[in-house]
């Protein structure tokens, strides 16, 4: 019997040496010397391309809204054919490549990550849109809710070292997955990227998902002579954690839309809004006669509370949500908000987002 105990107790040993272990995951110095992704995607066109997955504006420090918007495009514009998008996630690069030798287009692309150079001209800055404002709106207190292209304020406010400390924080190996169209712009843009520097990408978990408003009308003075109305939803904190980031905004923007015209409160040739990755379903109306406008505003509480019965496809993250409505209402009229449209199922009001209408 002892000499069975013993054999039990060395196979266990031997088992215990040899059997299978779980292994420790990527060392801090092996994550950040991660070499970046380079995906072959044949085309007729002769293109290079750079997806920056900590390029987005939602790393823009506060107070400094649209540092990366100016420092990407500041970095490209000498390029005259490079394309520069900047959005809330991630930012883009896309670089024609018609008859460059590969390694003087895959070169073209990479320098201006690694040692950008002072603007010849920048584009114009585009001016916050009806979208932005919502959304402004929709994710107060969280990184979505400036424009990528920040505010007016916020863009007098960048001086050169922002944007240096941009490309010194944001732009390394392991924050880029690039793009070529044929075999030879993939060997070079490869090789250009490894110049890139070797650095710990930013924690993507300092950016909790936002809190959901109460239901809250705002009015945005304008000069148009119409009005018009944009309504968002953000998720819960609960479904918003286990959404995926391809999760199909755009059906619930679409359901949203679908709920809100069946119960005939909303313009029927409305739009949703575009399939952005902020995890909000947003509905935006046509121009619309100040009229419409009120009847809508009225209407839309307890119109809200009806749908929330019968939850539509792809709505159910939104149910226990309450919407937050822009309207964008004409400045030449004489405001009718307080005796014509009372709070009613509002939670707050307010008014106005701007404290002067647009030019």
């Amino acid at each position: 019997m002892c000499w069975n105990r013993h054999v039990i107790l060395g196979l266990l040993m031997l088992w215990g040496a040899c059997g299978p272990r779980v292994l420790p995951g990527p060392s801090s110095h092996e994550l950040a010397a991660t070499a970046p992704e380079v995906r072959l995607e044949p085309d007729d066109v002769r293109r290079l391309s750079l997806e920056l997955l900590a390029g987005g504006s939602r790393w823009d420090p506060p107070g400094l809204e649209g540092r990366a918007w100016r420092a990407l495009h500041s970095a490209y514009a000498h390029l005259e054919h490079a394309q520069v998008t900047v959005g809330r996630d991630v930012a883009t690069v896309h670089l024609p490549c018609t008859d460059q030798p590969p390694e003087d287009c895959a070169s073209a692309l990479v320098r201006p990550l690694r040692n950008p150079q002072p603007p010849r001209a920048l584009p114009p800055m585009p001016e916050p849109t009806l979208l932005d404002h919502l959304l402004a709106a929709l994710f107060e207190g969280h990184p979505y809710q400036h424009p990528p292209q920040g505010w007016p304020e916020t863009r007098e406010a960048l001086r050169p070292h922002d944007l240096e400390h941009f490309f010194s924080t944001q732009i390394a190996r392991s924050t880029v997955v690039a793009t070529a169209s044929d075999p030879s712009l993939h060997a070079a843009l490869r090789a250009a990227l490894e110049d890139l520097p070797v650095r710990l990408p930013p924690d993507p978990a300092m950016f909790g998902p936002p809190q959901p408003p109460s239901l809250a009308l705002i009015v945005l003075p304008s000069s148009e002579p119409q009005a018009r109305i944009a309504l968002g939803l953000t998720a819960p904190r609960s479904a918003l954690a286990a959404t995926p980031l391809d999760a199909p905004e755009i059906e619930a923007d679409r359901s949203l839309l679908h709920a809100l015209t069946g119960a005939g409160i909303w313009p029927p040739e409305s739009n949703p809004g575009p399939s952005l990755l902020h995890r909000a379903a947003i509905a935006i109306s046509p121009a619309i006669e100040p009229a419409e406008a009120e009847r809508i505003i009225q209407r839309l509480p307890d119109t809200w509370a009806e749908i929330t019965t019968t939850s539509a496809a792809h709505l159910d993250p939104y149910i226990d949500c309450s919407p937050t409505v822009l309207v964008s209402w004409p400045h030449t009229i004489e405001d009718p908000w307080h005796p014509r449209v009372p709070p009613g199922g509002y939670a707050q009001i307010h008014r106005p987002l701007l404290s002067e209408p647009s030019p």
